[in-house]
């Protein structure tokens, strides 16, 4: 882990290496570096690199925008320009007609059936082992099932046969039935504390809750984005707002979890990062926080649709800007061969620190780790490390995987679209013929007669429009 450091420091720090280009124009640096000479200007580096060039991998943050919108019914007037302004006249009174385009939602009813239905749909996860030792407890605890019932069987012919052997009176269930009754009920002890466990996760993050919440992203959008973490030794998962998220991959990449890197962008309340940052942040840098927002005009409530976008100071009110980068880096491993005290070749892995000891070979290579790092308000850079939590295989000490994950439907060779996006021609032109039936229930006059101008009243107030809205009207 980086060592703290003031931001006065950190940021001396990174401009000493020679690779700021402008504010936060920093370029990507040597990620083949031993953990030892990772200086604070290098993470801060790498930070605002990927900030920086994420944004440019993903920009379709204002079609979901869009989109979000269309959900709650808000269609684009500039859709109907070719109805409401068929001539392109720049002339407002050629652009008035007696109607009015409005939005006749077909479209919420849809997402909310199925938003509905995925809420009755079944959750059947559940742990199970796959060890091969799991087969072997499972045939013994059968046999010591089979010997008890045997057992009690010859307890009770003995009772039967006026021993007194301290049995009941009903006969015990035959072998055979304890046998399928075990083969129903029997797990393995470490299933039995996964599936605990995974029922406690499943119970304290509302993981069914917030997986309607992501599927309805998906039906938005077409991306559905997750984090997962272990946060001050609590597990943190999260549906991730795919307006929020950027990430580089190659594209052939499925997961997001799979990629180089991935940026999180959010809108925070100082209180907010306070509980977030409290063990990290200085009493200065809060204090630095506080007085840079006392001046702001509160934003007691953000419009759910500008939530994520880049707002300016004077409509994000006490809000702070905070990113969270990352992304695959490199560290330097070894692998030690040697011999134990009867001869046999042992071989274990030592991270670069390692000394090599009498007979001992160390094979040195350079393996892929993911780290983390976040930028607050644009100042502060904290928790720069490698993310606690390292998530690879056995067989491969190279392959690790992002803390964020998420995929997309319907990307593969095309432009993704999402199933909102494919209803949105048939509620435009719901809504076309909604207005071409109201512009011709206004024109239906009836029969025109042709009426004197002398027949109009000679009254105060009265006049020929007068005349027209009453003939209109009755």
């Amino acid at each position: 882990m980086a060592r703290r450091t003031t931001a006065k420091e950190a940021k001396k720090d990174k401009a000493n290496l020679g690779t700021e280009i402008g504010a936060f124009g920093a370029t990507k640096q040597k990620q083949r570096v031993t953990t030892s000479a990772r200086t604070d200007g290098w993470w801060m580096n790498n930070i605002d690199y990927y900030i920086n060039n994420g944004e440019h991998y993903y920009t379709r943050k204002e079609k979901f925008l869009t989109m979000y919108r269309v959900a709650q019914g808000i269609m684009q007037e500039e859709w109907y320009h070719y109805v409401l302004n068929p001539y392109n006249s720049d002339k407002e009174n050629e652009k008035k007609f007696p109607a009015k385009i409005r939005n006749y939602d077909i479209i919420s009813p849809v997402l909310n059936l199925l938003k509905g239905e995925k809420a009755l749909r079944p959750f059947p996860y559940q742990v199970f082992v796959h060890n091969a030792d799991a087969e072997t407890d499972k045939k013994k605890a059968e046999k010591e099932a089979i010997n008890e019932s045997l057992l009690q069987q010859w307890l009770f012919n003995l009772q039967q046969q006026g021993f007194d052997v301290g049995g009941g009176e009903e006969p015990p269930p035959p072998p055979k039935e304890v046998l399928d009754k075990l083969r129903k009920t029997w797990s393995d002890a470490r299933a039995q504390m996964g599936q605990s466990g995974l029922k406690f996760i499943l119970d304290d993050q509302e993981v069914e809750k917030k997986w309607r919440k992501g599927f309805y992203d998906w039906m938005v959008t077409d991306y559905v984005f997750t984090y997962k973490d272990v946060i001050k030794d609590n597990i943190d998962y999260d549906i991730i707002n795919p307006y929020d998220l950027s990430y580089i991959a190659s594209p052939d990449t499925e997961y997001v979890e799979d990629g180089e890197a991935a940026i999180r962008k959010q809108w925070m309340t100082i209180s907010e990062v306070i509980d977030r940052f409290y063990d990290v942040l200085t009493p200065d840098e809060i204090s630095e926080l506080e007085e840079s927002q006392r001046n702001e005009t509160p934003a007691f409530t953000v419009d759910s649709q500008m939530q994520g976008q880049s707002l300016p100071r004077d409509f994000r009110g006490s809000m702070v800007q905070v990113y969270h980068v990352v992304w695959k880096s490199m560290r330097k491993i070894g692998k030690v061969i040697t011999r134990d005290v009867f001869g046999n070749e042992l071989i274990f892995e030592v991270d670069e620190d390692f000394k090599p000891r009498g007979d001992e070979e160390v094979e040195w290579m350079w393996v892929n780790e993911v780290l983390e790092g976040y930028r607050i308000d644009d100042k502060y850079y904290k928790e720069m490390r490698p993310v606690p939590y390292q998530r690879g295989t056995f067989d491969n000490p190279s392959k690790c995987k992002l803390p964020y994950n998420g995929a997309c439907y319907s990307t593969r060779h095309t432009e993704s679209v999402s199933l909102l996006e494919k209803l949105i021609p048939y509620q435009i032109l719901y809504n076309i013929v909604k207005y071409r039936l109201e512009i011709t229930m206004a024109k239906n006059k009836d029969k025109i007669t042709m009426l004197p101008v002398g027949s109009i009243p000679n009254r105060e107030g009265w006049d020929e429009f007068t005349t027209m809205y009453y003939a209109d009207a009755t």
